[in-house]
C-alpha cells in the first residue's frame, strides 16, 4: 500500500475515534447518565449501587478524578453511591472487590458537612 494511502487511513481512524469519544448526543450530565449510556469506566450511580464488584472496580478512578462528590452533603453522596459499608461523622467508606482478589475501599471524607476528599485504598 502506498505511504500516502496509509497515512490517510491512519489519520481518518484517529479522527473518527476522537469524534466518537467526545460526542454526548443526549447532552446529559455525568451524574445523570443511565446504565444504557454507561461506557464501562464513566461513573454511573445505578451500576455503582447494583454491583460492588466489577462495576465499582472500573468506575472508581472516574469517580475520584471527575470530583463529582466534592462539595456534596452526606445525603447527596448516599443518593449517588447508596448506603455506605461504614459511616461516621467524618466520612463514608464503600467496599470495592476487584477481580484480582484484592480488597479496595473508597473513602469519602467530610468537613463541615461537605465532601472535601475522595480517595481509594488497597487493603491486602
Amino acid at each position: 500500500m502506498d505511504r500516502c494511502v496509509k497515512l490517510v487511513i491512519i489519520t481518518s481512524t484517529i479522527m473518527l475515534c476522537s469524534a466518537c469519544s467526545t460526542i454526548n448526543p443526549s447532552g446529559s450530565s455525568r451524574e445523570a447518565n443511565s446504565a444504557a449510556s454507561f461506557d464501562n469506566s464513566t461513573f454511573n450511580s445505578k451500576s455503582w449501587i447494583d454491583d460492588k464488584n466489577f462495576a465499582r472496580e472500573i468506575m472508581v478512578r472516574d469517580l475520584i478524578e471527575s470530583k463529582i462528590l466534592i462539595g456534596k452533603s452526606p445525603d447527596e453522596v448516599k443518593k449517588l453511591l447508596g448506603k455506605a459499608d461504614q459511616e461516621d461523622a467524618n466520612g463514608l467508606l464503600y467496599e470495592i472487590r476487584p477481580s484480582n482478589g484484592d480488597f479496595e475501599t473508597l473513602i469519602v471524607k467530610f468537613k463541615e458537612g461537605k465532601v472535601v476528599s475522595c480517595e481509594s485504598h488497597f487493603n491486602p
